[in-house]
Order: structure tokens, then C-alpha cells, then sequence
């Protein structure tokens, strides 16, 4: 079986910790609200006259088949 080390901590190590963790998180907290259309068609918007499938269509053919 192995010893688990158990390893001294400082106040000074976890200040560290804390600050290095707050500048890994901070691009997911930060995030912008607003995007270019280009940004918003790389994420995948579909082209509403490409897809014309909308909700009620589904919904609709969702009644009729059941």
C-alpha cells in the first residue's frame, strides 16, 4: 500500500493558487455578449432560407404522425 504525502501548505502557496487559477478562468467568466454575424455563422446559424424548418413545422408534423 502506498503512504500518501501529505504536504504543508502556506498561506502564500494558496494566495498563489488562487490568483493563476483566477487568471485560467477568467476567458469562461469573461465572455463577450455581444457577436458579429460572422462569429455567429462559424458557430453554426443556419441560413433561414437554406433551413426553413421551424418549430411549428415540427410540432405540426409531430400531431400528424402520432
Amino acid at each position: 500500500m502506498q503512504a500518501v504525502q501529505i504536504m504543508a501548505c502556506g498561506v502564500g502557496l494558496v494566495d498563489d493558487w488562487l490568483a493563476s487559477f483566477d487568471v485560467r478562468i477568467s476567458p469562461f467568466v469573461n465572455l463577450k455578449i455581444t457577436l458579429e454575424e460572422e462569429e455567429i455563422v462559424k458557430l453554426g446559424k443556419k441560413n433561414e432560407e437554406e433551413y426553413p424548418f421551424t418549430a411549428d413545422i415540427f410540432f405540426q408534423y409531430m400531431c400528424v404522425c402520432r
